[in-house]
This record gives C-alpha cells, structure tokens and sequence, in this order.
C-alpha cells in the first residue's frame, strides 16, 4: 500500500514538472513569434504567425510602412501655357498641391509659400520655367523635388507634360503624358490620372483604399479649385462681375480664400498716400466703380430674370362656326438666384466703400446722384395657337412685372432665398385678349372651324416671342424653361 502512495505522488509531481517546462517553452517560444513579427513589421514584411489578431496587426502595419516621401519636400510650380485657357495654371497647380498633400508624407510648397513667390519672382516674371529655372527654383526653396509641367491646346483636346526633377541632380525622377478633354481639364480627372502616374515614377506607394480615393471624383473641390482659378483670371482682366461669380461658387478649404479675393478686389481703402498718389488713386477708383456697374447692369439685363412656362391649352367656348380657347397657367418669371448674389455681394462691398470718408471725393464726382441699378423690369411674351398641321391660327399675349426694391434700397438686409423658393413664389403672367381684358393665362378667342385642318384635335400654343425692357430704353432677356425642362434642372440640383 505504501509502496502504491509512493509511486502515485512521484507520477503527480514529474507531471507538474513537465508542465511547468512546457509553460516555458510556450511564453519563450511566444516571445520569439512577437520579436520576429515586429521584425518583419519593421521591415515592411507580413510575417506567418498564429492567430488572426497577430496576422491582422501585421497586415496593418505593412500598410503603415508603405513609403510615402517622408522627410522630402516638394515645389509645385504652375505649367506653361501653349494655347491653353489662363486659369488652367493656378487650376492644375492647386489641385497637383492638394493631392499630393492628401496622398504622401512630403513637405508640399503651394503657390501661396513666401519662399517660392520670391524664387519665381527673382527668376521669371513671365511664369514660365525651362528645366534649368525649375532646379534653380529648388535649390532657393530647399525642396528635393521640382514639379513642372506643359499644356498645349490641340484642335479636339489639351496636351499635358508633366515631370518631377530632382533638384540635386536634376534627374527627371517622374513623367506623365496625356491628352484630355476640357471636361477632363475642368473636373479634376486629368489631374488625377497625371498624379497618379507621378507617384508611380516617385515609387509613392498607396493602399488600395488611397489609390481608390485618388481616383474617386471629387466636384465640390474639383469645381471649387477650377471656379478659383476662373475668378482669379476674370480679375485680372478686370473683369470684376464674372470674376464675383466664379469667387462665389468656391466651397470647401479654398471659400476662404475666394471671400479675401472678393473683398480686396471691390475694396477701396487709401493709406499714406501723398496728395499725387492720393489723386491717381482716385481716378483708378472712380473708373474702376463706374465699370463695375456698368457691368453689373449689362449681367442684371442678361441673367436676372428665370422664365417657366407651362402652357395647357383648353376648350372655353363653341359654336357651330367659331370656338374658343383659354391657355392656362401661363408664364412665371422670377429671379436667377446666382445673379441675386452676385448683385447683392457688389452692393455690400460698395457701401463699405462709401462709408469710408477719404473716398467721399471721387464717389461724389463719379456719382453725384447716387448709384441706380433698374429694379423694375417688365416682359411682354406673344404667343401662337396652331393647329394639328401646325398652322397658325391666331395670336394673343401675356405680360409680367417685376421689382426687386429690397435689394437695391438695401442689399444688407435682403435675404436671399432657394432657387425653389423663388419659383414657388412667383406668379403666373397675365394675359390679355383682344378687347385688352385682364384675364389669368391667356385666350384665343372666336377661331373659325373651317381654318382648322381636319386632324386637328386639341391646338397646341407656343411663345412666339418675348420683349423685355427696364426703364424707358433699357432692352433685358429672360432664360425661358419649359415647366418639364426645369423640374429636371431642379431634380438634378
């Protein structure tokens, strides 16, 4: 009996040995599974390992390490021009910038870094680079990398040429040619094919989610990037209402920078001037001011006013001889919103203006009568009935008005509204008939059957035309959708 507890007791300790060396063996053996995973993690490898928790870290940490320029710096300059469009420069240069700040490591110097403005400068006043420039321009920024670039008009589409020179060597280190469409070129897509094919020349590495978001179509900064670009181009040709519009269609990280824009080109504000400087700054300014609104009435007459018609045609009266027909609802005419803003943003930045007293002189001497843009607008639309032929069998007409006085009284304090609002708003155009009474719509009255032709079911009415004119010799358009084309625009917005 003894000799059976002895022998027991010795088999439950030589197995409690044995587990405490297995134990070991396990946390060493584990320790050595994380030494070599964090090896090969280092090393940007995914190591075999067991467990999913380990493979997923490693996976991770493999697309951590993916190379992405850290510690470079990279100078973008803007491409030269050889039939292209102006704005296309400051366009491509921006969105390059943006892309490769979102998708790499690299120290990226946009247009708006102080070391390069001098650089470019000090080297070309005219804005084109040749290889010898672009190194040049590097070496003065301290960037590794120089991207310069081409775009060339073709018949059908653009040409672009870009590359990135490594400033020490002057090595190109990336290239891309393409040809793209202006719908390419104002989208963002040309860009982001030319970016893509640069990071493969630079061995920038992205994730296949990255190299999808790279791809992926971006309108709000796309059109925000293009929209800045057209506004800067439309200032600098002093084209200061088209050049409000673009700056207001800006959104996004760039917003700011087009309200700056906006402000410094309407605003007005002397500082330590001598008395001949403070003479030519006035002329500049009343010149400037009277152009401004002068344009700003030529766009009020070409783009404020939105026409929607929805024309149904109904039987009113017959006899055995003559019928009659009524057009219901009519016309509705209302304001363009984007003209609305654009209007209202002018005359803000001009009361800012006149509240300054050193411009008292030459606002006094350039508008004595104070500034009057027409805020009374009337339209005359004539419209056909037809028949089953599309013979015309007889005419009539409709008319609108339309004031917008809060805007022009006091453009700080009017609130614009939705394009829908504006629609939903509006009320449909009187029509008149023959004798000159008011009626809701239109009519066509005592059409004679025998003209009609044999097929002729329900006639069908069109515009034939529409005046439009403010004051006494003002001439103003109006942009006419059908009610159909318009729920459409609407739809899409």
């Amino acid at each position: 009996m003894r000799r059976i507890v002895r022998s027991g007791v010795a088999c439950l300790l030589a197995f409690l040995l044995f587990s405490c060396i297995s134990t070991g063996e396990t946390v060493e053996s584990s320790q050595q599974d994380q030494t070599a995973l964090d090896a090969g993690a280092d090393d940007g490898l995914v190591a075999t390992t067991r467990g999913g928790e380990s493979s997923s870290r490693t996976r991770e940490t493999a697309v951590e390490s993916l190379y992405k320029g850290a510690g470079l710096t990279v100078a973008v300059l803007p491409p030269e021009l050889n039939g292209g469009e102006e704005w296309m420069q400051q366009s491509f240069q921006d969105n390059i910038t943006s892309l490769l700040a979102r998708h790499t490591d690299m120290t990226v110097l946009d247009r708006k870094n102080e070391d390069l403005m001098i650089a470019q400068q000090e080297l070309s006043e005219s804005g084109l680079y040749s290889e010898e420039n672009a190194v040049e321009i590097g070496q003065m920024t301290n960037a590794q990398y120089v991207v310069v670039g081409s775009i060339r008009r073709l018949s059908t589409a653009y040409e672009c040429n870009f590359r990135v020179n490594e400033t020490a060597t002057n090595e190109i280190r990336a290239a891309s040619t393409g040809r793209h469409s202006l719908g390419d070129m104002e989208s963002g897509a040309a860009v982001r094919q030319i970016v893509q094919e640069l990071f493969g020349g630079l061995g920038i590495q992205l994730s296949e989610a990255e190299l999808a978001a790279l791809q992926k179509k971006n309108d709000l900064e796309s059109t925000s990037i293009t929209m800045l670009a057209k506004g800067a181009q439309a200032q600098a040709a002093e084209d200061y209402i088209q050049a409000v519009l673009y700056y207001n269609q800006v959104e996004g990280a760039f917003q700011q920078e087009a309200q700056d824009s906006t402000s410094r080109m309407l605003s007005a504000t002397p500082e330590n001037l001598t008395v001949r400087q403070r003479q030519q700054y006035n002329q500049l300014q009343q010149e400037k001011w009277k152009k401004i609104f002068a344009d700003l009435q030529t766009y009020l007459d070409e783009k404020l006013w939105i026409g929607v018609y929805d024309l149904k045609v109904e039987e009113e009266n017959a006899t055995m001889s003559e019928i009659s027909y009524k057009v219901a609802p009519g016309v509705k005419v209302f304001e363009n919103r984007k003209a609305i803003i654009v209007a209202k943003k002018v005359l803000e930045e001009w009361e800012q203006v006149k509240k300054n007293g050193d411009n008292k002189i030459w606002i006094d001497a350039a508008f004595p009568y104070g500034v009057s843009v027409s805020d009374n607008y009337n339209y005359r639309f004539r419209l056909g009935l037809f028949d089953g032929d599309g013979n015309l069998l007889a005419e009539s007409s409709m008319s609108a008005s339309k004031w917008i006085t809060d805007l022009f009284s006091n453009s700080t304090r009017y609130v614009v509204k939705s394009q829908k609002k504006y629609f939903n708003d509006a009320r449909y155009a009187q029509g008149r008939d023959r004798y000159t009474s008011p009626l809701q719509g239109a009519a066509f009255y005592d059409i004679q059957i025998a003209d009609m032709s044999e097929n002729t079911v329900m006639p069908t009415v069109r515009i034939l035309d529409v005046l439009g004119h403010y004051g006494n010799n003002g001439v103003c358009k109006l942009t006419l959708y059908s009610l159909v084309e318009w729920e459409a625009l609407m739809a899409e917005r």
